[in-house]
C-alpha cells in the first residue's frame, strides 16, 4: 500500500510515521512527501526544520466544511 492510501487512516504524518507506514528507509519517506508537497497533496505545518508534520489537507478539508456548499 502506497502512501496516498494510507494517508487516508494517517491524514498528519511525520517522515517518520511515513517511512514505519511504508517499510523504507527514511531518505526514501523523504523524498516521497517532498514530492506530495511539490503536488500539493501534503503541507508541512510546524515551520521546522525538525520533526516537522505534514497534513494531508485535500482530505481534511472535507471534513472541516471548507469549499461545501452554495458559496463554494
Amino acid at each position: 500500500m502506497g502512501l496516498l492510501e494510507r494517508l487516508y487512516e494517517y491524514p498528519v504524518v511525520s517522515v517518520n510515521k511515513a517511512a514505519d507506514l511504508l517499510n523504507v528507509a527514511f531518505a526514501t519517506a523523504n523524498d516521497i512527501i517532498a514530492r506530495f508537497v511539490d503536488l500539493g497533496l501534503l503541507q508541512e505545518t510546524t515551520g521546522k526544520q525538525r520533526r516537522r508534520r505534514f497534513a494531508y489537507l485535500p482530505y481534511l478539508r472535507v471534513f472541516s466544511g471548507a469549499g461545501v456548499g452554495p458559496e463554494a
